[in-house]
């Protein structure tokens, strides 16, 4: 994991435990309040691998 996810799991981790509102958390991190929304349900199914992005080590789709 990198800085940037770490620094997710960690603002995630608070808003599962109520310490941290999703608003403030959207703010916090620069997304929006949906894909927030998005991590918490995949923190909350499958920890902190879930923040994980799939597309990690895959070529970009603008790549020729």
């Amino acid at each position: 994991m990198g800085p940037k996810e770490l620094n997710r799991v960690d603002v995630i981790r608070d808003i599962s435990e109520r310490r941290l509102r999703q608003k403030d958390a959207a703010e916090l991190l620069k997304l929006s309040r949906r894909h927030i929304q998005r991590l918490v349900n995949q923190y909350r199914g499958q920890g902190p691998a879930g923040l994980i992005s799939l597309r990690r080590g895959k070529p970009s789709n603008r790549r020729y």
